[in-house]
């Protein structure tokens, strides 16, 4: 594996990313100087539902078209973070791990912070630290065109570039609900973390094909 990673910083981030994060030992590089990017997973999930995936977006709002990702506030409209906490309670009260997650992550919930940025990141050390992963990201002073002698992987926070990548192999594990019986990939990590815990390391270790 490459000795260095460039992440997007992404909400409730998708496994392919995670595992990118486990592979590189909680030290990656963090983008946050780049534009933020309606429609990505900077402020989107997919968890598991009895219809399938379903789509969590955090609402946020902006100055500009050109608006630096550290500088996205999250909306106060609305109840998002009320109807993200009851989404996540129905997909996942029933699996072996949320009830030791929730207490932890629910806080975040009731009390989100004012920068998109800030929340994103919280959740994600809250997850590392719950299966072990040491999270020690890096976050970028100025906008970083390219990595050198590593991994730029901030294209897989549009979900179009995620669905079609190729370095991650589905592995398939029990899931509370899909359709049919079906596996659904590539949903938020936390999907795997509330169905198998701390071994959704060794998931993530066979999952990474380069």
């Amino acid at each position: 594996m490459p000795a260095h990673y460039l992440l997007p910083s992404t909400y409730l981030p998708p496994l392919p990313l995670f595992a990118y994060l486990f592979a590189a030992g909680g030290n990656v590089l963090v983008e946050t100087q780049g534009s933020y990017v309606k429609q990505t997973y900077q402020n989107r999930a997919r968890i598991g539902s009895p219809q399938g995936a379903l789509a969590l977006t955090v609402p946020v709002s902006r100055k500009g078209n050109n608006t630096p990702y550290r500088d996205v506030e999250i909306s106060a409209h609305g109840h998002w973070a009320h109807q993200h906490w009851q989404a996540l309670r129905t997909a996942y009260d029933n699996t072996p791990y949320f009830p030791y997650l929730a207490p932890e992550m629910e806080p975040l919930y009731r009390t989100p912070p004012r920068y998109l940025l800030d929340f994103n990141e919280q959740l994600t050390a809250l997850l590392c630290q719950f299966i072990g992963i040491d999270y020690a990201p890096v976050y970028t002073k100025q906008y970083a065109r390219d990595v050198a002698d590593g991994f730029d992987l901030r294209l897989l926070s549009e979900p179009c570039e995620l669905a079609s990548y190729s370095g991650f192999n589905d592995m398939a594990y029990w899931q509370p609900f899909s359709p049919s019986g079906e596996f659904i990939p590539r949903l938020s990590c936390i999907d795997a973390i509330c169905c198998m815990g701390p071994e959704t390391r060794l998931l993530l270790a066979e999952s990474l094909t380069s």
